[in-house]
């Protein structure tokens, strides 16, 4: 999947008519930059400089979602409890979606 395909699907979860969408069109590709940076910080913890490693596509889908849920949670980010006319919003811990990367390490000594 490609950028353009993913920065399309996001726009399409979200509707290409909301109006932050509207207002400023590469919102969608700057939360798609977030989500594959820290996809990649979670999948390889130890290295400094990620720009010579390519982004794993079996996280394709995953940064998508990723993605959609930041752009959900703008305003209100990290909030854990929200009471408001019997309305009450509790958000998830931020790192369930990222769960499901797998951190790249070797042994000491491990060569290659």
């Amino acid at each position: 999947m490609t950028d353009e395909e993913k920065v399309a699907a996001i726009t399409a979860i979200i509707g290409a008519d909301d109006p932050d969408i509207e207002a400023n069109p590469d919102l969608p590709k700057t939360y798609l930059a977030l989500a594959k940076d820290a996809i990649m910080q979670r999948s390889y913890p130890l290295v400094s400089d990620r720009t010579a490693i390519g982004f794993p596509s079996r996280y394709d889908g995953l940064s998508v979602r990723l993605a959609v849920a930041m752009w959900a949670r703008r305003g209100a980010e990290g909030e854990s409890t929200h009471n408001e006319n019997g309305v009450q919003r509790t958000y998830e811990d931020g790192d369930m979606l990222l769960s499901e990367v797998v951190p790249h390490a070797r042994a000491i000594g491990g060569g290659q």
